[in-house]
């Protein structure tokens, strides 16, 4: 059974391939934070699954902010039936919420960890302001990732993201994040795939990177 840990998990589209491959997986944990992401992660992967904690509606939204999941105004103002579906979602799907502020002794150990970070700010059709370490940049985010690599020791990592984070001002901070990952004792395989290749009616280039730990 491979253990799955989907950072900027979205709706779970790295899961939604091994359920297509019909892999035997288990989601020990998720990442992001944005409410609505999260609620659609749920609906898609939880098999309508219910929480057991028995929380008010304060405890809740206590939970949910301690995460940095969703806008704390927006969630400290939110209906009793949103507010429960948000926290039921939260809690089922163990979305830890803010990569910034995830304390890796509450990282369950997993086989697979998939951290396909923003995009944004490398896209050529994004802000074009980079990824560098400190820069704050929503895909500066990638940088958050080395303490759970680090801390776990996941057998594999999967990234994907767009062919830009390969080219120009990004491919030195791309070198650099895999010559990382060689120090961390991973072996790295990458390529472009266009999803124009693969039975999709439009030209849509990414990067994917498989690494491994170990030879």
């Amino acid at each position: 059974m491979l253990r799955v840990f989907e950072a900027f998990s979205g709706v779970g589209s790295q899961c939604m391939a091994l359920r297509n491959l019909n892999e035997k997986y288990k989601i020990v944990a998720t990442c992001d934070t944005d409410e609505f992401a999260t609620l659609a992660y749920y609906h898609t992967h939880a098999n309508g699954k219910k929480t057991k904690k028995k929380y008010n509606d304060k405890q809740k939204k206590e939970f949910i902010i301690s995460r940095g999941i969703g806008n704390k105004h927006k969630i400290s103002k939110m209906n009793p039936e949103m507010l429960d579906s948000l926290f039921n979602a939260v809690d089922v799907c163990n979305n830890l919420g803010d990569i910034t502020k995830i304390d890796v002794k509450d990282v369950p150990d997993h086989d697979l960890f998939t951290y396909s970070f923003p995009c944004q700010d490398i896209s050529s059709v994004g802000t074009q302001k980079g990824l560098d370490i400190g820069s704050g940049t929503r895909s500066s985010l990638l940088w958050e990732c080395r303490k759970i690599i680090e801390n776990k020791k996941p057998k594999y990592l999967l990234l994907e993201n767009v062919k830009n984070l390969t080219t120009g001002k990004n491919k030195q901070n791309f070198n650099d994040w895999l010559k990382y990952l060689e120090k961390q004792g991973y072996t790295n395989y990458w390529k472009i795939f266009d999803a124009k290749n693969y039975g999709i009616p439009q030209r849509r280039p990414r990067v994917i990177v498989v690494s491994k730990y170990g030879k």
